[in-house]
């Protein structure tokens, strides 16, 4: 098992586990689960305490109203319930990566104003 595998599980554990049985997962566990699917060169640096500053991440009140992460080589998939639960999130920016796989359904991003997906290898129709 690689280095970056085993750090990425560990943070999930730990932003999973810090939760009590009643409280949703945070936003941080959501951008830790699309890491795993969508770096897999291990571009996306999420090593701070505070998710709302790591690389493209930008928040308003602990919750991500922006994700922008254009230009990393992210060669992976867009795996459904990561970044679709981000329910406050405004703009989202994939462009110009390698991404491949269907679009998931993003009709539950009720705040999303802006959306860039392209130049990615997705397949499929837009849901």
């Amino acid at each position: 098992m690689s280095h970056h595998f085993l750090h990425l599980l560990i943070l999930i554990s730990f932003f999973t586990h810090s939760f009590s049985a009643h409280s949703p997962p945070s936003d941080a566990t959501h951008l830790l689960s699309f890491k795993l699917k969508a770096d897999a060169h291990n571009n996306l640096n999420y090593t701070s305490r505070s998710f709302c500053q790591w690389q493209g991440v930008q928040c308003a009140r602990l919750r991500v109203h922006r994700l922008v992460l254009q230009n990393l080589n992210l060669s992976g998939s867009f795996a459904p319930n990561t970044l679709t639960n981000l329910d406050q999130l405004r703009v989202l920016s994939l462009q110009n990566n390698s991404l491949t796989g269907p679009i998931p359904d993003l009709s539950q991003l009720i705040n999303l104003k802006s959306l860039f997906l392209n130049h990615n290898s997705f397949s499929g129709s837009f849901p």
